[in-house]
């Protein structure tokens, strides 16, 4: 439950593409996420993980005060 008087949201449309069977791109973003975390290895479970693509139809922010954008509801889609 979020606190009194805070009812901040975010909401995701889209969707998940799986991508598994590109194997090229699996290791791709395999090594980039290793190189980025600066780990010579990956953790247990890091080929158990399945690799999807998330495309996004639409965003909704909702903020109940302003913070570097305005108070209420905040629309993004793709073509802007």
């Amino acid at each position: 439950m979020p606190p009194p008087r805070q009812e901040d949201a975010f909401y995701v449309a889209g969707a998940a593409v799986d991508r598994e069977a590109d194997r090229a791109l699996r290791q791709r973003v395999g090594r980039q996420l290793l190189e980025e975390r600066e780990l010579a290895a990956p953790w247990p479970g890091f080929d158990d993980m399945v690799l999807f693509e998330l495309l996004l139809e639409r965003c909704l922010l909702t903020l109940s005060t302003a913070a570097n954008l305005p108070a209420g509801h905040t629309v993004w889609r793709p073509d802007g």
